[in-house]
């Protein structure tokens, strides 16, 4: 009876000590799973941190390309500038202003009238009148044959050129103000049916007329 307490009582002992053994096996076990799982974990960070390091280092090498790049381009511009010489200003052209129909062709062909002969009678004041004869019909003809026949008359016609429209409808004489007897004289000599106007815009010359005929 006592060997058989004994014996009981150290089969008991031995199941408290192994099952004591298998609690401490499960929790080593435990242990070790978690710091395995750890360690595979910072295994993958450490991968992502080297893969995000070499992007940077590529943008980084991308941005010290284009700021070279940049530097490049306005260093370029730059000298592109430098050497290019500064534009001399275009000497100014005093251009003329018909008011009906407006405005004049930028471009006139300066001309002065040939020598004609002087008449006898005429007015000794008329080449002091600043002259110009402008085409009222798209021909440079008529221009020309009015700075003829103006020339004849005893005036000092200075330029001769082309009015933007040519759709005049007769010849005609603009006069700065305090030209207007001038004018209405230079009319009546011209004959036909020319007509005076006032000159409405600033203007280096004393009368324009604009031909026809």
């Amino acid at each position: 009876m006592f060997r058989d307490f004994v014996a009981a009582a150290l089969f008991m002992s031995l199941a408290l000590v192994l099952s004591g053994c298998m609690v401490e096996n499960s929790v080593y076990q435990k242990k070790v799973d978690e710091a395995d799982s750890l360690g595979k974990e910072v295994v993958s960070l450490q991968q992502q941190n080297k893969a995000l390091a070499e992007e940077n280092e590529q943008l980084r090498q991308q941005v010290q390309k284009l700021s070279a790049e940049r530097q490049e381009s306005v260093g370029t511009a730059e000298s592109a500038a430098a050497a290019v010489p500064p534009e001399k200003e275009a000497p100014k052209v005093a251009e003329e202003k018909i008011a009906e129909p407006p405005k004049e062709k930028t471009a006139e062909t300066p001309q002065v009238a040939p020598a004609q002969p002087v008449p006898e009678k005429k007015d000794t004041g008329l080449k002091s009148v600043r002259l110009k004869v402008l085409s009222g019909n798209g021909k440079m003809s008529s221009a020309k044959k009015m700075a003829g026949k103006l020339t004849k008359l005893g005036y000092k016609v200075e330029v001769v050129g082309m009015a933007t429209t040519p759709d005049y409808a007769t010849d005609t004489v603009y006069y700065k103000s305090g030209f207007e007897k001038k004018a209405a004289d230079m009319a009546r000599k011209l004959g036909g049916r020319t007509i005076t106007k006032p000159i409405s815009w600033s203007s280096v010359f004393d009368i324009i007329v604009v031909a026809v005929r």
